[in-house]
């Protein structure tokens, strides 16, 4: 039997569960996990007025595996079998691997650039956007309600960009 059928008869024994959990740990989720939990730490230490020992009881706390067992259930709800299971022969492939591998390095990158000279940038590129606008700016009148969502689809890129580089 090739190796390629072997692998399809493999899969096929297993539950859209248990397809969900091998293309999570393909895919690096319990270490990206890990990253969001170790930013969340960064950003919540930065806070003035925390409590007495809540980084410690956060840090304490924080389990990455429990991350991944929240995403189970939306990966089991919104892929079907033929999905999960393309994605998991990606990721199993050299190019997957490839893709894991250099992808952290990758989005570290491009979080450094959008902190060293993105904003001004997106600002001139975006320039609609009512969460880009400088403080003087947002207490101009309103736009429309047809234009403000047009803005937030404009935005919301520039939104996860923001919130990968905060918790990412």
């Amino acid at each position: 039997m090739a190796p390629e059928q072997a692998a399809v008869e493999n899969l096929a024994g297993l539950t859209s569960e248990q397809l969900a959990r091998k293309l999570l740990s393909l895919m690096g989720a319990e270490h990206m996990g890990k990253q969001v939990l170790d930013g969340m730490s960064e950003n919540l230490g930065k806070m003035p007025g925390l409590p007495p020992g809540f980084m410690d009881r956060f840090q304490a706390n924080a389990h990455p595996e429990e991350l991944v067992e929240l995403i189970v259930p939306i990966y089991v709800k919104d892929f079907d079998r033929e999905t999960l299971e393309a994605a998991i022969h990606f990721y199993e492939s050299k190019q997957g691997r490839v893709l894991v591998a250099q992808l952290p390095l990758a989005t570290k990158e491009s979080m450094r650039r959008a902190r060293s000279g993105g904003a001004s940038s997106r600002r001139s590129r975006f320039p609609s956007s009512g969460c880009l606008r400088s403080r003087s700016e947002r207490h101009k009148p309103s736009r429309t309600a047809p234009q403000r969502t047009a803005s937030r689809a404009t935005a919301m890129p520039i939104i996860a960009a923001t919130l990968v580089t905060k918790y990412g």
